[in-house]
């Protein structure tokens, strides 16, 4: 199979398997590296490990982080390596070495070789992280608001009662909930909906949730309106809307 088909079949069996991924609310990545695994010499080895495709992986690596480190800035990265961030930070490069270390003790490998198994582990699940980050929209946030700095924050609430306050630097900001929506289908990354805004997008596989568990504190709202009996039909229509769309899940943040 010459270079060109090779990289053509990748391609075309890899967003197939990618687009089925993310059909059943799975990162497109593993999709890719199920189709990679079919092809390659693990099981029917349609596609052979050559210097040329090496090379080309190498360059796609190097581009998806350069790609990441342009989306990131540097206040990011700052918040990032402090508090809780920091240990997982660590624990992303010590958990997949020490696991390739004791793959390497498994295998009956040298001192030298072990080590190196769990280098090149741990090295490589940089990339991967960040190709997972970025098909979830994590690099790239909307928002309703900012401060003068360009920041915004939302308050999550875990499904224990913990809190976990986001803050991020959003690169759109639209204080119109419709607004917002439309920017968020056309790729401008994660933000807040209400579930009687989205949820129709959601279960048709145009819009995915992030972190299920987890949302915005529930709030009490209160409507008021002059106690007398005759409303107004439009106050009336806008009653009825609110207790047929505003209960249960559907009140609740996508």
């Amino acid at each position: 199979m010459t270079l060109i088909i090779a990289i053509l079949f990748l391609l075309i069996v890899s967003r197939v398997a990618a687009e089925l991924a993310e059909r059943v609310g799975q990162p497109a990545m593993i999709g890719e590296i199920v189709a990679g695994l079919i092809l390659g010499p693990a099981l029917f080895g349609l596609i052979q490990q050559s210097p040329e495709l090496t090379a080309i992986a190498d360059i796609g690596l190097l581009m998806l982080v350069l790609l990441a480190g342009m989306e990131i800035s540097l206040d990011q990265l700052v918040d990032a390596f402090s508090g809780r961030n920091l240990w997982i930070s660590i624990m992303g490069f010590v958990i997949p070495f020490a696991l390739g270390l004791g793959l390497g003790v498994a295998l009956g490998l040298d001192a030298h070789r072990t080590i190196f198994v769990g280098l090149c582990i741990s090295i490589t699940a940089l990339p991967v992280s960040i190709r997972i980050l970025m098909d979830l929209g994590r690099l790239q946030t909307a928002a309703m608001s900012a401060n003068s700095e360009g920041r915004s924050e939302w308050r999550l609430e875990g499904p224990n009662g913990e809190i976990h306050v986001h803050v991020h630097a959003p690169r759109y900001v639209a204080d119109d909930l419709a607004t917002l929506q439309l920017a968020v289908l056309e790729g401008a990354g994660a933000t807040l909906l209400p579930g009687y805004m989205c949820r129709q997008d959601v279960e048709a596989g145009r819009l995915a949730r992030v972190l299920p568990d987890w949302g915005p504190a529930p709030v009490i709202a209160h409507m008021v309106f002059p106690a007398r009996r005759a409303l107004v039909p439009a106050v009336r229509r806008l009653i009825d809307f609110l207790a047929e769309h505003l209960h249960g899940s559907e009140s609740g943040m996508y």
